[in-house]
Order: C-alpha cells, then sequence, then structure tokens
C-alpha cells in the first residue's frame, strides 16, 4: 500500500537523509569560525538551506507522495534503453566491485598516487583576493586596471598607508625627527619604490609607501608587506599598515588560521555521524582520507584550469596569474559535505546487507551497484545546477563551478564506484571494527532504524565484529 511505502521509506532512507542532512549542515556550520563576514554569510544560509531541504523531505514530501498515491507514476517519460528495476547482482557496478576487491591493494595504490599526481599543482598555487582581475575584459574598471598597469610605470594607486601611532603629539621636532628616519628605514626595504610621511594629527601620522613594480595580488608584495612589519617603529610607537597587499596578507593569514579548525570539525563530525550510524571506528577514518584525496584533485585541476590555463578555452573561462582565497575553503566545506551525503548512503545499504548476510564482500558490491544509479543521479543534478555558474562571465564564480562539479565527478565515480571497494575490499571485515566497549554503547544507542531490515528472518542478525543485536519488530 501508498502509505505503509511511504512510512516505510521515512523509517529508512528517511533516517539516512536526516543524517546526511545534518552533516552537510554542520560541516557549512563550520565556516563561521572564519572572522569574515563572506565565509559567514554562507555558513548561515548554507546551513538553512540545506536543514529546510531535509526537513521537508521527512515531512511536507511523504505528505505529498501519500496524497498523490499511485498517480506518481503517471506520465512516464519513455526510455530508450527502457525500465529493469531490481537487478543488482549482475549489473555493471556490481561486476566492477567485485573485480576491484580482487585486487584491493593494486587499485588502492593506483587511483591513490593518480589522485595524489592530480592534487600536486596546488602546491604552486598563488592565492589572492578578487579583484577587477575577476570581472570580463570590456568592464570599465578592468579597463582601467589593465591600462594602469600598462601604460603607467609609477601607478598612484600601488601604495601601501602606514598609521603611525607616537607616545606623544607629532608636532615636536624629535618627533617629525623619528618619523622622517623609520620613513627612510622603510624607503630601503626591497621592493618599495619611495616612502614618505603624507599627513599628521594629534599623535598619529600617516606614511604612504609605494610599490609601483610590484603585483599588488602577487606573492612578492607579501614579502614586502612581512619586511615592513618587522621594521622596528620609533620607540614606544606603534606602526599599523593597510590597503590591498596588506589586507591580502592578512586575509591569507586568517584562512590560514581557520583552515585547520574546519579541518578538525569534519573530522569529529564525520567520525561521529559515521560510528553513530555503522558502529565502527574505522570507516570514518578510511572516510576521511578518500575524501581529502577527492578534494585534493579537484583542488589541483583549479589550478591547473584558473591559473595555468590549462583546457580554459574548451570551458569558456579565462585564466589569470592567482586565485580567489576564500572560495577553495567553501568548495572544501561544501564538497566534503557532499561527499559525506553519498558516503551514508553507500555505507548504508552495505552496512544493511552485511547485517543481513554476514558476507562482507557481497555486501560491498551490492551496496556499490544498489546506490550507483542514485549517487550517478544525484551528482549530474547538482552538476548541471553549479555548473550552470560557466555562463556567468566572472572568472571567480566559474571558479565554484568549475571545482564542485570536477569534484561531484570524481567522488561520484572513481572515489565511490573504484576507491571505496577496494579500500572496503582490503579492509574486510575489519571495516566494522569498534573496541568492545564502544561497540557495547553503540549496540545500546545506535542509529538504527526498527524495520527489522537489518536482521534475518527469525529478527537477529549474523555475527558481526562487534555485537550488533537487532532490535526486536514492531
Amino acid at each position: 500500500g501508498v502509505d505503509a511505502a511511504v512510512v516505510r521509506a521515512v523509517a529508512t532512507a528517511g533516517r539516512t537523509v536526516v543524517v546526511s542532512g545534518v552533516t552537510v549542515a554542520i560541516t557549512l556550520f563550520g565556516l563561521l569560525i572564519f572572522p569574515s563576514r563572506f565565509l559567514q554569510s554562507l555558513a548561515w544560509s548554507g546551513t538553512s538551506v540545506v536543514l529546510f531541504a531535509a526537513a521537508g523531505a521527512v515531512t511536507v514530501l511523504p505528505a505529498l507522495l501519500s496524497v498523490v498515491g499511485r498517480r506518481i507514476d503517471a506520465l512516464r517519460v519513455p526510455l530508450p534503453w527502457g525500465r529493469r528495476p531490481g537487478r543488482v547482482q549482475g549489473s555493471g557496478w556490481y561486476r566492477t566491485a567485485q573485480a576491484v576487491m580482487r585486487r584491493p591493494v593494486a587499485v588502492t595504490v593506483g587511483i591513490t598516487a593518480v589522485l595524489v599526481t592530480m592534487g600536486l599543482p596546488l602546491l604552486g598555487a598563488v592565492w589572492s583576493r578578487p579583484a577587477e582581475w575577476a570581472l570580463p575584459p570590456d568592464t570599465d574598471s578592468r579597463v582601467v586596471g589593465d591600462t594602469l598597469a600598462a601604460e603607467f610605470p609609477r601607478d598612484p594607486t600601488k601604495v601601501i598607508t602606514a598609521v603611525v601611532r607616537m607616545p606623544g603629539p607629532v608636532d615636536t621636532a624629535p618627533a617629525r625627527d623619528a618619523l622622517d628616519e623609520y620613513a627612510q628605514r622603510l624607503d630601503a626595504l626591497p621592493g618599495v619604490d619611495g616612502a614618505q610621511v603624507t599627513g599628521t594629527y594629534a599623535d598619529l601620522a600617516r606614511i604612504t609607501v609605494g610599490y609601483s613594480p610590484l603585483d599588488p595580488y602577487g606573492a612578492q608584495v607579501r614579502e614586502v608587506v612581512a619586511d615592513l612589519r618587522g621594521e622596528p617603529a620609533p620607540p614606544g610607537a606603534e606602526a599599523m599598515f593597510t590597503q590591498r597587499p596588506a589586507s591580502i596578507t592578512d586575509m591569507l593569514e586568517m584562512l590560514a588560521a581557520g583552515l585547520p579548525w574546519l579541518l578538525a570539525i569534519v573530522v569529529v563530525v564525520t567520525f561521529a555521524v559515521l560510528f553513530l550510524a555503522f558502529g565502527s571506528v574505522v570507516l570514518p577514518v578510511r572516510t576521511v582520507l578518500t575524501n581529502l584525496l577527492s578534494l585534493a584533485a579537484a583542488m589541483g585541476v583549479l589550478v591547473l584550469v584558473f591559473q595555468h590555463g590549462v583546457l580554459a578555452d574548451l570551458l569558456g573561462v579565462r585564466p589569470a596569474p592567482y586565485l580567489d582565497a576564500n572560495f577553495p575553503v567553501l568548495i572544501a566545506a561544501a564538497v566534503f559535505g557532499l561527499a559525506m551525503d553519498y558516503e551514508v548512503f553507500l555505507l548504508a545499504r552495505m552496512h544493511e546487507h552485511y547485517r543481513r548476510t554476514g558476507d562482507h564482500t557481497e555486501a560491498v558490491a551490492v551496496g556499490v551497484a544498489h546506490t550507483a544509479r542514485l549517487v550517478t543521479s544525484a551528482a549530474l543534478l547538482l552538476g548541471v545546477v553549479v555548473g550552470a555558474f560557466l555562463v556567468v562571465d566572472v572568472s571567480v564564480v566559474q571558479m565554484l563551478g568549475v571545482g564542485v562539479v570536477v569534484a561531484l565527478v570524481l567522488d561520484a565515480t572513481v572515489v565511490r564506484g573504484l576507491l571505496v571497494p577496494a579500500t572496503m575490499g582490503l579492509l574486510g571485515r575489519r571495516a566494522w571494527w569498534a573496541p568492545r566497549p564502544l561497540a557495547r554503547w553503540w549496540a545500546r544507542h545506535h542509529l538504527e532504524d526498527d524495520t527489522g531490515d537489518g536482521a534475518g528472518p527469525d529478527g537477529a542478525g549474523p555475527a558481526v565484529p562487534h555485537p550488533v543485536p537487532a532490535r526486536p519488530h514492531a
């Protein structure tokens, strides 16, 4: 019956939707650790969208399905290859997973080497922040910026402003002498093109520092900023530096300081979710490592396309000497959350079959084959939506589209279809292992559904590496 089918779907797949949705939401919420309005606004908006979607999937959608009933199958689109539902054993993904698990070491090492190689360009990335270089070439601001850079050897906009707070009024002779001597020392630093006091007020003085020969977005000017800040201020004074090179330096330091905390949040959430769902302490470690590999590979492709121009003409994007440093953080959070989304669906099917049969190899192959269409369809839908960003002629938006699409393609094909079964075959039944105290705790508090899907005909599950007594039928 329709209502029974809806109830069963919510009790099984609905639980997985909630678990994966909460995982994605917490991962995006981790962007709040960055003191950046841009990333924090994305954290709030992304988290709210995911939570509303998950809530709607287990409340509004079941209600609509119950109202529509069997009419949900009306107006079917005829497919040229026909419909063959229910065939898992013997399918292409099933045979691929079985073949991979017969050579788990070779496949794991080979795919890991490929993904690491794809990620190597990431080591040479030059990070910056977006400006007129991210706009279309015919934009007025872009034309002015290019003209200043090409035709004016001393660009008046290429300055770093220093604000010096003196221990007393600056209108005294000793204070002015100290400021002049400080400006001379700044002028002597490598890369500096002139430094002079350009304004005073009370105990404050402004020193304007030029850097005309250098690119304001490049890595070399950030070394100038470090040298300026490393130069001792006048005795008892405090010097602070601003303008574009200084703000880019501060932004990169902010992102570098917050990134380890974001990764820590991702690791903790991954461990907690996968342990509560499947009772294993091995699966979270494997999941984090495989997700990091696919993410690094996607980031490497991003560097190749947008910094080195590989396939740029084919994709219709414009390469630049640098990349916006905000978007890799956003892509990392989004892709890690989406990868966990697919992982939960895949492992849930594997775990269900494993608890029912006790055959680890068969459970992995069935899980891969059973979720292949779901994962591929989900990745294709999101890929089409995000890939539409490529039609926007703004490079930072295109960067988001390419990064997410490449990560999705790798995750839905290479990782889910090859690397996951290879690593699961390598681990064997140890993949479901947990220390005995944790296994006993999980047996009492785990997130298993109450439908009896994980149990055999008598309601008792098979022997597994840790005790997992099946719950009785309702």
